[in-house]
């Protein structure tokens, strides 16, 4: 369980990663949507301490709903620089962050 905006999240537990260095690029393709509602929602939040300079975020499955909705979400809260709709079989989500 995580605490974002004063709502518990269901995620990772992050508290034994160790990286090497900043986050150039990060794949989200979990966990699945029966967890919660914008189950994915917590990856960006919870992540972003560790972005670098220019840190590219991939979210799977943007065809559905809740994806798009946290797409959007996360380019807001975030500040995307960009935002693209990536055309996979199931969709896609690409954003840049800089900083």
């Amino acid at each position: 369980e995580h605490q974002l905006d004063g709502r518990s999240w269901k995620w990772y537990d992050l508290r034994d990663l160790h990286l090497p260095g900043p986050i150039d690029m990060v794949v989200i393709d979990g966990p699945p949507e029966n967890i919660q509602p914008m189950a994915r929602y917590p990856a960006v939040p919870l992540l972003e301490r560790w972005f670098g300079k220019r840190t590219t975020v991939v979210l799977d499955d943007g065809g559905r709903p809740d994806e798009t909705a946290i797409a959007e979400r996360w380019a807001k809260e975030f500040k995307a620089a960009e935002q693209t709709y990536l055309y996979l079989e199931k969709g896609g989500w690409q954003l840049r962050f800089d900083r």
